[in-house]
């Protein structure tokens, strides 16, 4: 590394004439850069800043900064400063080109999409969200990292563009928080930034709790009859009486249930094109990779059986985990279109909204083929299953989800809880008294039972 001195020719010509910057002895030659300099009509140029560092980086590429004062102790304003700062940070190897930091969003966060790795619903997901970012129409698609990272009033006006087109809160934050996992990525990639999303001026819109409204057993059935008019009303049953996602509805297999359990195995998922690949169908196991086996009720398995015996399985057979792959799968399954494909998403929804009218539900998103499952869940959690069981039985990843979910559903159980302090100080003259709760003689209560079978179950 060195510092340069822009204005003065280190090398002059024997017919060089000085000027007045030298002292004594000690003359100075002018350079085309030289204080001076007159444009082509003969106008004064302003004066370039004199003195520059040149120095190479961790890559061996060249690099070099201009500045106005030589000697000084501010990186930012004095060369010597830049200088000296620019050779520790290389023998430290902790230098970052302020250069990299000047990458639009839009060039940065392309990057960072490629190298994503997860299921292709997830992504598709994810470009959603990234197209609010750095969209053609987004307000920072072509704004620097370092200008977005300097002034957060950008992120604030933006945040203002995404509420007025409407996007709920929730899902802004959402959006935010993408954001804020590119600004993550860059720093880690050493860029001399800071993350916009986390300062104290910024204000984000208040999160909103969606209280699930579960439907009766009126409305389930009146979709069920609805259902019924194409033959498919065992989906109902799927959706209710086992809390199967949409898709592994669609993918129930003949021999994926007895009249105990219900294997859920795989789901029906439509992939749309993207990054070269082609859209399709394709078999793929449960979200978050978790078969599960969930208990059946007899009302749900005659239900199946019957199914069965009127309307035989199809065997279908799709490519497993996405349509280029060449590992293929044949499922007996319950449920085929005319054709004899499955069901998926992107041709069920005409279907479902006849299903949601019949039952008398408002044509909102809440009342999707989803409500199905709240439901589910909120006869068990009626029932007072334990929580823990129900959450692997709906193939959730962290009970503490389910608990935030759907714990409204948890009916008061206070008077109960009473009545059995009270049974065991009653029984304290009993065999094994004072042991365990559980040991303990406990009274019949209505609409539970018998509370020491409902403890160890």
């Amino acid at each position: 590394m060195a510092i340069y001195d822009r204005w003065h020719l280190s090398h002059p010509t024997d017919d060089a004439t000085p000027c007045r910057c030298g002292r004594g002895k000690h003359k100075l030659y002018p350079s085309a850069d030289h204080p001076g300099r007159l444009n082509k009509r003969g106008k004064r140029l302003p004066d370039l800043p004199r003195w520059q560092v040149r120095y190479r980086d961790d890559n061996d590429n060249q690099l070099k900064r201009n500045f106005a004062e030589r000697d000084g102790d501010d990186p930012e304003q004095h060369a010597s400063a830049f200088d000296a700062k620019v050779n520790h940070d290389l023998d430290a190897g902790s230098y970052v080109a302020p250069e990299r930091a000047r990458q639009t969003l839009k060039a940065f966060g392309e990057a960072w999409r490629t190298s994503l790795v997860a299921n292709p619903s997830s992504l598709e997901n994810y470009d959603r969200k990234l197209t609010h970012i750095y969209g053609d129409n987004s307000l920072l698609a072509s704004r620097t990292l370092l200008a977005l990272a300097q002034q957060p009033g950008i992120i604030q006006a933006w945040i203002k563009e995404l509420e007025g087109k409407g996007l709920g809160a929730n899902y802004i934050l959402q959006i935010v928080d993408m954001l804020s996992s590119i600004f993550v990525a860059a720093i880690d990639n050493g860029m001399p930034i800071r993350n916009p999303t986390k300062v104290k001026s910024l204000r984000l819109p208040t999160p909103t709790k969606t209280i699930i409204t579960p439907w009766t057993q009126a409305m389930v059935e009146a979709a069920r009859e609805k259902l019924g008019e194409r033959g498919l009303e065992e989906m109902v049953d799927l959706g209710v009486g086992g809390g199967l996602r949409q898709g592994e509805i669609f993918g129930v297999g003949s021999d994926d249930f007895d009249g105990q359990t219900l294997q859920v195995r795989r789901q029906v998922k439509w992939f749309s094109e993207q990054e070269g690949q082609p859209s399709g169908l394709a078999f793929a196991p449960p979200k978050y990779n978790k078969e599960r086996e969930v208990p059946l009720s007899t009302a749900v398995a005659e239900r199946l059986q019957v199914r069965l015996e009127k309307t035989p399985p199809v065997k279908v057979t799709l490519p497993w985990g996405s349509p280029t792959s060449r590992k293929l799968m044949t499922v007996p399954m319950l449920f085929v279109r005319p054709r004899g494909l499955p069901y998926h998403r992107q041709c069920f929804g005409y279907i479902w909204r006849d299903a949601r009218d019949a039952a008398g539900a408002e044509p909102t998103p809440e009342n999707g083929m989803h409500i199905l499952r709240h439901t589910y869940a909120s006869v068990m959690l009626a029932a007072l299953v334990d929580i823990l069981k129900l959450a692997a039985w709906l193939g959730h990843a962290d009970p503490a989800f389910t608990m935030r979910k759907y714990g409204h559903f948890i009916p008061d159980v206070a008077d109960r809880g009473r009545l059995a302090i009270n049974a065991f100080y009653a029984a304290a003259g009993a065999p094994g008294a004072g042991q365990s709760a559980l040991d303990v003689p406990l009274p019949q209560i209505p609409g539970v039972g018998n509370l020491a079978l409902v403890a160890r179950s």
